[in-house]
């Protein structure tokens, strides 16, 4: 997939290159010149506090979804649709969970909704998503399944493929629904075929 989208001059970016600057937050600037595909990164106020860097090595952390744990509102970030839009590529930072960890989780989840549904009790702390409720459990229910000795073979993990679907959904909402009275250019700009990474953490 050629990349289409270009990330505006400052731009909130985080650094997924294998650097010293690996895992910094920074703002994007200016073009680099020599016209080698690469921008400056300003991480600080300072004169001298930047660093140039390739394009595929800059990522704007509202396209980076951070799964570190297995709690509820974490797992809900895999549903936010705000990852999936002014880009061309998605960055998964994702811990290795076993399946024992997942598994708990699973059943603690199933033990709570079905609470909800008995007493109609609300779904956790005050702000929760609760829509996600299904979802987050066929979610967990499919990461049961991951191999992560399999990724290095390409093999889409289950979080990969969750995105994957919602990226599906939208670009059949966008393409099957008429958008009456709206001006299509000025619609965010979404890319259906943006390409899903996983970094493990």
């Amino acid at each position: 997939m050629e990349k289409r989208y270009k990330i505006p001059l400052g731009t909130e970016v985080e650094i997924i290159s294998g650097c010293s600057d690996n895992g910094r937050i920074g703002t994007f600037g200016a073009r680099e010149p020599s016209g080698i595909g690469a921008h400056n990164v300003h991480f600080s106020r300072a004169e001298y506090d930047f660093n140039t860097f390739m394009d595929d090595e800059i990522v704007p952390v509202q396209n980076i979804i951070t799964i570190d744990n297995l709690e509820y509102e974490t797992l809900c970030e895999v549903f936010n649709h705000e990852h999936i839009y002014e880009t061309d590529r998605i960055i998964v930072k994702q811990k290795r969970f076993t399946y024992e960890e997942i598994e708990a989780v699973l059943e603690q989840y199933s033990a709570l909704l079905a609470e909800i549904y008995s007493k109609d009790a609300d779904f956790g702390e005050e702000g929760i998503c609760i829509d996600n409720r299904g979802k987050v459990l066929d979610l967990l229910q499919a990461m049961l399944g991951d191999n992560y000795s399999n990724y290095d073979n390409k093999v889409a993990t289950a979080i990969e493929e969750a995105i994957m679907y919602e990226q599906w959904q939208i670009e059949g909402f966008r393409k099957h629904l008429i958008w009456s009275g709206k001006d299509k250019n000025a619609m965010r700009y979404f890319n259906p075929e943006a390409k899903i990474e996983t970094i493990f953490i």
